[in-house]
């Protein structure tokens, strides 16, 4: 056996302890890297308040970036628990079904390319303005708004509608 030799005076020495690679550094305009995601649970979703257009922009952002939710009526019924833990396990996450703060921000810097295309196609639902009388009945003699204010005679309640 023969002891390593010395190097010289002025060679390099290569230290053990280097990284064997540069670490990539983040492109200009580039996304910041989303850290690892915890698994969220029905009090992490909770936390967030989602009323029915948060649910909706869930929907629709999973929906862009191709998992089916079953559409956005902004219900997380089966189909959008099934898309929720679906997305979760693609991220290695465990899939429970249920978004967390992280969740949110993870799904909106992956759909923020595909989310206003999937918007544009699929505009809020004008459930509100219909509530609010904006699609009342009309009569098909004069196209005088109509009220429900009568039934007939199994209960039914039939519109009654100003003929003038």
């Amino acid at each position: 056996l023969t002891a390593p030799s010395a190097p010289a005076p002025g060679d390099a020495v290569a230290n053990p302890f280097a990284p064997t690679h540069a670490p990539a550094l983040p492109q200009p305009g580039a996304a910041a890297p989303v850290p690892a995601l915890l698994p969220a649970f029905e009090e992490d979703e909770r936390a967030l308040g989602l009323d029915t257009a948060g649910r909706r922009e869930i929907q629709g952002r999973l929906a862009a970036i191709g998992y089916d939710p079953g559409g956005a009526d902004g219900r997380f019924g089966p189909r959008s628990r099934a898309a929720i833990a679906a997305w979760q396990g693609a991220q290695g996450v465990l899939g429970t079904g249920f978004v967390s703060a992280q969740h949110l921000q993870a799904l909106r810097a992956q759909s923020q390319a595909a989310y206003p295309g999937w918007l544009a196609a699929n505009p809020p639902p004008r459930a509100a303005a219909a509530r609010a009388g904006g699609n009342r009945s009309r009569s098909p003699q004069t196209g005088a708004p109509c009220s429900v204010r009568t039934t007939d005679h199994l209960g039914r309640r039939r519109p009654e509608c100003d003929l003038r």
